[in-house]
């Protein structure tokens, strides 16, 4: 079954799953991979999104920003130039989520954030921390 994410300047040209959803009392947070042009480079970003708990093709609400974009030596430059790529994510007792992620197709890379953060942003709501 399709899910379909609204598109804006940074999630326009490719769109794909990388971690295992997490259950969340609020619905199943998907951290995904996209790609969007930016002057002569196809770049990928990390974006997030909250599926409903009972019916995951539809879509509660998602990051209108990016979570990550390359911006370090370690993704901008390898195999595949200005790559963040998540490949999982594991949910800690301390309610952060690990982000693991692949830069530029070379490195293999860890990022963290609160879970509740996470789906502030999905929601739209402005006012936690970091955003």
């Amino acid at each position: 079954m399709p899910v379909q994410l609204p598109t804006s300047g940074w999630n326009y040209t490719k769109l794909g799953p990388g971690a295992t959803p997490s259950k969340t009392g609020k619905g199943w947070l998907e951290i995904y991979h996209t790609t969007a042009r930016n002057c002569s480079v196809l770049n990928y970003f990390l974006g997030a999104v909250l599926l409903d708990l009972e019916d995951p093709s539809k879509v509660i609400g998602h990051s209108d920003r990016f979570l990550l974009q390359p911006e370090m030596a370690y993704e901008c430059v390898g195999q595949v130039p200005n790559v963040v790529f998540t490949c999982g994510a594991v949910e800690n007792g301390d309610g952060s989520l690990n982000i693991y992620y692949a830069g530029a197709d070379k490195y293999m890379c860890l990022a963290t954030a609160k879970t509740q953060d996470l789906i502030a942003l999905c929601l739209g709501k402005r006012n936690c921390p970091g955003g």
